[in-house]
């Protein structure tokens, strides 16, 4: 079923997925062929794999990064390249190891941290004493989030909350205060 006007880098390149179905091997990648054939360029490997398809020696199916060729002649086909996760890089693997220990950290319970619930809980079920709204459906938000500094990087004041408000009761004041002065303005 060989084609009569086959050229030698199409009977090479057949070759190589030949043999490479014939042992259940991953198809080639054009990097492969371009190294293992007299093909110079994958530009030149993608062309030949074309020519190959149209007179049809071999058919080709993809999926994702992965190409399958099945060969004509002997209805063969080329395996899928199973991909083993390398393994975590040292930086990875200190942020994995961040992320524990600050999860971890949260988890603790600290004399300051066990204060700061009880205040949002003792707001959270008595409601408000700026808002009037009574007891909120969902609890205030954990620290003030009122910027500190003229701008990035800046941090936050981190008091407990006022109940429905995202900032403590000195912050919610001065928010809520008409006569507030702007900052860089």
């Amino acid at each position: 079923m060989m084609p009569a006007q086959l050229t030698d880098r199409q009977s090479e390149l057949l070759d190589l997925f030949t043999v490479a179905a014939e042992h259940g091997r991953p198809c080639p990648t054009n990097t492969t062929i371009v190294k293992q054939t007299s093909l110079v360029s994958m530009n030149m490997a993608q062309r030949t794999i074309a020519q190959l398809i149209d007179v049809g020696l071999i058919e080709l199916s993809r999926s994702g990064r992965d190409r399958v060729v099945k060969i004509a002649a002997t209805g063969k086909l080329t395996t899928v390249e199973i991909r083993v996760p390398a393994a975590p890089t040292p930086i990875e693997k200190r942020r994995r190891r961040k992320k524990t220990d600050d999860a971890q950290h949260l988890n603790t319970s600290d004399s300051k941290h066990e204060k700061r619930l009880q205040v949002r809980q003792k707001l959270f079920n008595e409601g408000s004493p700026l808002s009037g709204l009574g007891p909120q459906i969902y609890p205030p938000a954990v620290d003030c989030q009122w910027p500190l500094g003229n701008g990035p990087p800046f941090g936050f004041c981190r008091v407990a909350t006022v109940t429905g408000s995202s900032y403590c009761a000195e912050h919610e004041l001065v928010s809520r205060s008409p006569t507030r002065q702007r900052v860089g303005r």
